[in-house]
């Protein structure tokens, strides 16, 4: 069986800022991910089984909806 294309986007952007005066190491980190960022649907393979009432539905999500997560690093 063939299923639809398969979309997903992910994205990060991270900003760091220095913490101690020039010369010295001390920094923040600041990172931001952002999975499946479009929030698209994509489908499993449909029903194969004859047996299933489901037969050639989809009726499950190949991936998990848009996941935000944010980090903050202290490096020194």
């Amino acid at each position: 069986m063939r299923g639809d294309k398969y979309i997903n986007t992910d994205f990060a952007i991270q900003r760091r800022f220095p913490l101690s005066p020039p010369g010295e190491d001390g920094n923040l980190q600041f990172r931001a991910e952002f999975f499946n960022i479009y929030n698209t649907m994509n489908l499993n393979f449909p029903v194969s089984a004859l047996s299933s009432n489901a037969f050639g539905r989809f009726v499950n999500n190949a991936t998990p909806p848009r996941v935000i997560q944010f980090a903050v690093k202290i490096g020194f």
